[in-house]
């Protein structure tokens, strides 16, 4: 559940939450891109804690260090493989910090996205609009059924189901309870969100009109070009210069 609750859009009033998403999805390709180009450990951590300060204006900083725990262990494969195939601790910690950054930047994106702006913009950029609304749709019900998961969870626990005790094809054999019922009710909803479109006659017409249009505003150009050119400057200085290292890379 903690993952479905670093994607869950909730209304805001911040900037963010009201800059067009074709914007966003700009400035959130262009972290990913610097993240996986550059391994310096000063400048990936200088990343993260602009992402963190970006969580605390948006008010979902304790969100985050609550669902942190979900992602320990994936963190701890990381760094303990760096470390064994590598041999450097250098790249253990440069990988987990690109970890967290990648993870931060996925959710400040789907935190501050309404869903149907996230489909219109899909449409604006070629995209069929049965895919974008496929998307849309996957994305706006995933937090639902991790709030199911999660219901069904606790009920199966108050009636002294013990998941947490045995050997790992025991607690297997123990989520049965659980997932079926949600993949149960998954696939009722399911059939009851395709009864909702057949009524609503979707896909009569080829190219349907909209309520709400996406327009860009003079913020997002500007965010824009400061991100596509603060991207430039660190290419051409990685590439003639390279960007200062505090510890060797080993």
């Amino acid at each position: 559940m903690s993952f479905a609750q670093l994607i869950r859009f909730e209304r805001g009033e911040n900037l963010l939450y009201n800059l067009d998403p074709r914007t966003k999805l700009f400035f959130s390709s262009l972290i990913m891109i610097i993240s996986i180009i550059f391994l310096e450990v000063w400048f990936l951590f200088s990343i993260l804690v602009f992402e963190l300060l970006i969580f605390h204006k948006l008010r979902k900083l304790n969100l985050f260090l609550s669902s942190l725990k979900s992602f320990i262990l994936f963190i701890l494969l990381i760094f303990f493989s760096q470390i064994f195939f590598a041999n450097s601790i250098y790249l253990a910690i440069s990988y987990s910090l690109r970890f967290l950054v990648l993870m931060l930047i996925f959710s400040i994106f789907f935190l501050t996205t309404s869903p149907d702006d996230l489909g219109l913009a899909m449409e604006s950029l070629g995209l069929p609009h049965d895919i974008s609304l496929a998307f849309t749709m996957a994305i706006r019900f995933m937090p639902v059924i991790a709030m199911e998961f999660q219901t069904v969870y606790d009920a199966q626990r108050s009636r002294g189901l013990e998941l947490e005790a045995g050997g790992f094809r025991d607690k297997l054999h123990k989520y049965i309870p659980i997932i079926v019922p949600v993949f149960i009710s998954t696939i009722r909803r399911t059939y009851e969100i395709a009864d909702a479109m057949d009524v609503r006659a979707f896909g009569a017409v080829k190219n349907p009109t909209r309520l709400h249009t996406l327009k860009m505003e003079r913020i997002d150009w500007i965010i824009i070009l400061l991100s596509s050119s603060l991207f430039l400057i660190l290419l051409l200085i990685d590439n003639f210069i390279g960007l200062p290292k505090l510890l060797p890379l080993t």
